[in-house]
């Protein structure tokens, strides 16, 4: 079960829905094992959105990123203008993930530090038409390797 910051009414929905999704293959957020980048430069971390077309129109879509893994510290929230505070004024959202053909909810990552080297996981909340909400989450996610040299 995971924790939605601000959202402690859909915790049970999630406990409920994450379960579920995560063995739907028809829900998927796609994001690349590996990524590396120099000390002091800029890396998109790439998360593409993939749900079926039954669900297409779509009232919300909420877009949250993790470090250190599935149970990670959040550290980005586009929906609640979240960002961690170490990531301030360094991360920013890329694209529109309700936005067609491409559904992105990738973020930028700017001046990057060596202590920004984690996994990085990538997690949408979906709300229906029907005001029902979809939870999932990219597993594994990204691991981002800040090199020295830059």
């Amino acid at each position: 079960m995971w924790l939605l910051p601000g959202h402690p009414a859909l915790l049970l929905l999630a406990g409920i829905l994450g379960g579920a999704t995560a063995q739907d293959p028809r829900y998927r957020l796609e994001q690349p094992e590996i990524l590396a980048a120099p000390t002091g430069g800029s890396i998109t971390l790439p998360c593409t959105l993939i749900y079926p077309p039954e669900i297409e129109l779509l009232r919300e879509v909420r877009v949250y990123w993790r470090r250190g893994g599935f149970h990670g510290d959040f550290v980005y929230n586009h929906t609640e203008g979240f960002t961690r505070w170490d990531y301030r004024g360094r991360i920013a959202l890329v694209g529109n993930p309700g936005e067609r053909p491409k559904r992105t909810a990738s973020i930028r990552i700017d001046r990057l530090q060596a202590s920004d080297t984690s996994e990085y996981v990538c997690q949408v909340c979906v709300q229906l038409q029907n005001g029902t909400w979809i939870p999932w989450r990219a597993l594994p996610g990204t691991r981002l390797t800040v090199t020295g040299w830059g």
